[in-house]
């Protein structure tokens, strides 16, 4: 039985492969599968996952980047046993589809890039006030936040590393002082530049 399920190489997955991999479900600990080729609709995915993840009582480390998946319904089955989920390009995922991850009692790293869709701060404040053991939290810029949001979250969640987006009305002062009184955080904020049109 495998324990590790992982390539950075861009594998050519179909229904067949698919279900060779999840039928070591019960034993594996890695699934991290980069932008793999899909000769499978996203629909089989879903169902694939939800249904054959049931048995992954072991999944510590779940990273679907590039994977087309419309439900994250399986983690609640691995929710006890989660320490990292990384959710980059996942482009079908919606506000909704996230708030599982508040479950993962056991959660450190949660990496979410280019994915869900109408993400709301509420639904962030929701999972991270929830996720006693964080100590990572890494979000890109499409996931926009105000200085004052920043500052809630570090409140709320003492993390040893946070990359955010702060949105352009930040200014250096207000950068400064947020990395000054957070020194036991490992903060990275990404501002978004103005363009300018020139008349």
């Amino acid at each position: 039985m495998w324990k590790t399920v992982a390539s950075d190489d861009q594998l050519t997955i179909n229904k067949d492969n698919l279900h060779t991999i999840l039928k070591h479900a019960r034993c594996i600990e890695v699934f991290a599968i980069s932008y793999p080729i899909l000769h499978i609709p996203p629909a089989h995915i879903d169902f694939a996952l939800t249904v054959q993840l049931l048995e992954a009582k072991k999944l510590q480390y779940l990273s679907l980047t590039g994977w087309p998946v419309s439900t994250l319904a399986f983690i609640e089955s691995v929710k006890n046993t989660l320490e990292t989920v990384e959710l980059n390009f996942c482009p079908n995922l919606v506000d909704e589809d996230i708030e599982i991850l508040s479950e993962c009692t056991d959660l450190r790293l949660l990496q979410i890039c280019y994915s869900v869709q109408q993400f709301h701060f509420e639904t962030l404040l929701d999972i991270v006030n929830n996720l006693h053991k964080l100590e990572a939290l890494y979000l890109d810029e499409s996931i926009e936040l105000t200085f004052s949001q920043v500052v809630q979250l570090l409140e709320m969640r003492p993390v040893s590393r946070l990359s955010v987006s702060l949105n352009v009305t930040v200014s250096d002062l207000e950068t400064r002082a947020l990395k000054t009184h957070y020194v036991d955080c490992d903060l990275r904020l990404i501002r978004k530049k103005i363009i300018r049109e020139i008349v």
